[in-house]
């Protein structure tokens, strides 16, 4: 036994070990014991367009991604804000509050400001539909068995927004705002490998089915020369001796229609995804298509224009030894791919 080492009891101040789960079970139970069920249930999230974050970062010509810390800061000061208001002495927002539950921002009101009917309800929530003469929305979901998708989109009579948040002016009709919705729709599905001819029930737009080339290819093909140009010097300032080796040596195979296949290896921090980026805005400066894959969601975010293996080949997510990579559809990534 000596041999195999000491047991070691991770302790219950360990974040999301099995006894600090266990601690903050027991103490919400406690608090349902004492003052019954919660009546707020809050989720506060982060946005990285606050103008406390934006206003920083665009004075340094920074991203969220360069300075992670100062959006946890912003998001910190904004939650600790929201509980003060919560617990104020002399009333809070929705009134007196008898305890909470900080993880997940339960309120428990004490007896003279609880909630018991839906009127009570509606005075501290609400819900508002635009004026339809004014406004027009339109939300649109699609689904199938592992993906779901919603698509929410608000249009003004000169002005559309869309759930993107950018604007045009002009003045349109109700059947042209439903096409303009329905074209940004088959863009996005497009960009995950779908379309809406999956779902042979949703309508299509006026266009739909003239377009005879390949949306993917064109997609990979639109990224600005100039502006990758530019990310490339700008990365190829910082890169070190180490990466600018591997960085030649993939390009030149590239460049030189030599093929081959490159296994880059690294601890977390060494610069891998560095070098991608930098490869990437190297190869899209020449007009050429790259078509930037990762094993997880997380990471093909880190690269431009980045999916993963599964979406891009259509490997199916529980796979055994008899499966097989999906049929891909005609004009999708199987032409593509042949463009590489």
């Amino acid at each position: 036994m000596a041999e195999q080492g000491s047991r070691i009891f991770i302790p219950a101040n360990f974040t999301r070990g099995k006894r600090y789960m266990k601690q903050h079970y027991y103490d919400a139970m406690a608090l349902c014991k004492y003052h019954g069920f919660p009546d707020i249930f809050i989720t506060f999230t982060c946005n990285p367009k606050w103008p406390e974050v934006t206003r920083y970062l665009k004075k340094y010509n920074l991203t969220t991604e360069d300075r992670p810390e100062i959006l946890r800061r912003v998001f910190k000061m904004k939650l600790d804000n929201l509980i003060g208001e919560l617990t104020k002495k002399n009333g809070s927002l929705f009134g007196h509050v008898a305890a909470k539950k900080k993880n997940v921002i339960l309120a428990f009101m004490e007896k003279g400001s609880k909630f018991p009917t839906a009127n009570d309800i509606d005075k501290i929530i609400s819900a508002e539909i635009p004026d339809k003469t004014i406004y027009y929305c339109m939300r649109v979901v699609v689904a199938d068995s592992c993906f779901s998708y919603t698509f929410s989109y608000y249009f003004c009579r000169e002005t559309w927004l869309s759930s993107s948040g950018s604007g045009t002016d002009m003045n349109l009709t109700i059947e042209q705002i439903k096409n303009i919705a329905l074209t940004e729709i088959e863009n996005h599905l497009l960009s995950n490998g779908r379309s809406l001819k999956k779902w042979p029930h949703m309508p299509k737009t006026e266009d739909f089915g003239s377009y005879n080339g390949n949306r993917l290819i064109d997609d990979e093909l639109k990224y600005v020369v100039e502006d990758q140009l530019k990310e490339n010097e700008r990365l190829m300032a910082m890169v070190t001796d180490e990466q600018r080796e591997v960085y030649k040596q993939i390009l030149d195979a590239v460049l030189n229609d030599s093929g081959g296949v490159f296994f880059l290896y690294g601890y977390g921090g060494t610069g891998k995804t560095f070098v991608y980026r930098a490869l990437s805005s190297a190869i899209r400066s020449r007009g050429m298509i790259v078509l930037n894959t990762a094993s997880s969601g997380i990471a093909a975010l880190l690269l431009e224009g980045g999916r993963t293996a599964h979406s891009r080949f259509g490997i199916p997510i529980d796979a055994d030894k008899f499966s097989t990579c999906k049929k891909m559809e005609p004009g999708s990534d199987r032409e593509l791919k042949r463009q590489i």
